[in-house]
């Protein structure tokens, strides 16, 4: 189901622009599926940033994933 969404996104959005992905777990192991995914289908992985809240729960930290869609 990622890998369809992600696909998806690549295939309208237009070139050279951006795509952002939030997401919020526990196991990085899925981090690490939605990066291998979108690199696959062709975005460049541009970086990520931890996204602050007011209440933080403890290895449970929500990211904001970006990539650049160049070709």
């Amino acid at each position: 189901m990622i890998e369809t969404s992600i696909r998806e996104m690549y295939r309208v959005l237009k070139f050279d622009r951006w795509m952002s992905f939030v997401f919020n777990h526990k196991d990085p192991a899925y981090w690490h599926i939605i990066v291998n995914t979108a690199e696959a289908v062709g975005f460049e992985y541009a970086g990520v940033v931890e996204q602050a809240s007011a209440k933080r729960v403890q290895k449970n930290v929500k990211i904001l994933l970006q990539f650049y869609a160049a070709n």
